[in-house]
């Protein structure tokens, strides 16, 4: 494989991971930029779920469904 196709590949991992935690972050009240330690290597992913199970979500009004 050529350098261009790892990058595309990246990308694309990239956006695949980062606009849903992008989306937990917001609606749980955290910085959304917390979002971007998902790229850090051995345990991003790891240190984003340990920041918000640990974190007081702020939940506000209704998302959808429901009564």
């Amino acid at each position: 494989m050529t350098l261009e196709e790892y990058l595309g590949q990246a990308v694309i991992l990239a956006i695949l991971f980062l606009y849903p935690v992008y989306r937990i972050c917001r609606r749980a009240g955290v910085n959304p930029l917390i979002s971007l330690t998902i790229f850090i290597p051995y345990g991003g992913i790891l240190l984003t779920g340990v920041i918000l199970s640990l974190s007081k979500w702020k939940l506000g009004g209704s998302t959808g469904g429901g009564r």
